[in-house]
């Protein structure tokens, strides 16, 4: 039985063959196409296809975009921190918008709306309060609806436990609750 599996399994192979190596593998095909998916702007980087990479300045310039885009079609708190000269670390915000910003958010290959998902798990899975703040703000931005952060709560919680996921729920229950509030 063994054996008649094993020449069944060869015999197709064989007859297989031909036709898969006349195709062009996947590999190949995504080394020759310039990437299209993601979000109209998106900065291509010779692994999509492009030229060359691009420049610091055009990573910084997309970023800011990136993020005027992203906090302004809702509400988002002000940042509570304090100004670049009166922090400790000054160069973290140019820091954040070139590597965060400029250099993640505005890749081509996924949209910001995939994006916000990837980053919710990774948000819920360390417990991050305040940037789970944002980006519950900044994912119904780029275009999640209310069911699917949930499910993205619920999707966590298999992966990084019931304590981080009931612990998003309740950062998320108060964003809903303060973007419900009349503004003061």
């Amino acid at each position: 039985m063994i054996k008649t599996a094993a020449l069944i399994c060869a015999a197709w192979a064989a007859a297989a063959a031909p036709a898969v190596a006349a195709q062009p593998s996947a590999a190949a095909a995504d080394r020759t196409a310039v990437v299209t998916h993601g979000d109209p702007g998106c900065l291509p980087r010779s692994s999509d296809g492009a030229v060359t990479e691009p420049t610091r300045e055009a990573l910084r310039a997309t970023g800011t975009k990136v993020v005027s885009e992203m906090m302004a079609g809702g509400p988002l708190p002000k940042p509570t921190t304090p100004s670049a000269s009166e922090r400790a670390a000054p160069e973290l915000g140019p820091l954040s918008m070139d590597a965060a910003f400029g250099n993640v958010w505005a890749r081509c290959g996924l949209t910001r709306r995939e994006r916000s998902l990837v980053t919710l798990g990774i948000l819920i899975a360390l417990r991050a309060d305040s940037e789970l703040e944002y980006h519950f703000r900044i994912a119904r931005n780029n275009g999640l609806t209310k069911r699917e952060i949930e499910e993205a709560i619920y999707q966590a919680t298999v992966y990084a436990g019931f304590p981080a996921a009931t612990h998003a729920s309740a950062v998320y229950s108060q964003v809903l609750k303060e973007d419900a509030a009349p503004a003061k």
